[in-house]
């Protein structure tokens, strides 16, 4: 099963709060990848059952950031991160919308449809931190659920 399948699945899940697992130990930062991308997914959910769909991708990204601060995440917002090919060293050029507990990258779309080109580009960015798993979330959609992806650095389909 690809990772993008997997995450849709998990996605079906009908209440929010089975999203949120070990909440009282994501402050700790005792939680695994897993349980915190299901974590992450619970306050986009969250998000966008407030804001809907039709904003632009800045006011996702403050929205999801404050949440995941409240929830006890580190978030941090529009992550500089250099371009590096053999000799040639390019400092801030890319930005990852959010990064959470400098572990999982959250690229944030708002389009009305969705193209492969945003898993791509994330998958480029862990490239470039060097880090494992990421989430794409397009908000412009009526269920949430139906916008989201997941991203493993280094995941091999077979």
């Amino acid at each position: 099963m690809k990772e993008s399948q997997a995450i849709s699945e998990d996605a079906k899940l009908d209440s929010v709060d089975e999203y949120i697992i070990m909440e009282n130990n994501i402050v700790t930062g005792d939680i695994g990848l897993q349980q915190m991308s299901h974590a992450i997914i619970g306050a986009a959910i969250d998000v966008h059952k407030i804001l809907g769909p039709g904003l632009l991708e800045k006011y996702y990204r403050m929205a999801l950031a404050y949440e995941l601060r409240r929830r006890g995440f580190k978030a941090e917002e529009e992550v500089s991160m250099p371009f590096v090919y053999k000799d040639l060293v390019i400092a801030n050029a890319c930005r990852a919308d959010i990064v959470v507990n400098d572990q999982i990258v959250l690229e944030l779309k708002a389009r009305e449809q969705y193209s492969g080109l945003y898993a791509s580009q994330l998958l480029s960015y862990l490239k470039l931190s060097g880090l494992k798993l990421g989430l794409v979330f397009n908000f412009n959609q009526l269920k949430l659920k139906d916008g989201i992806e997941r991203v493993v650095n280094g995941f091999i389909d077979p």
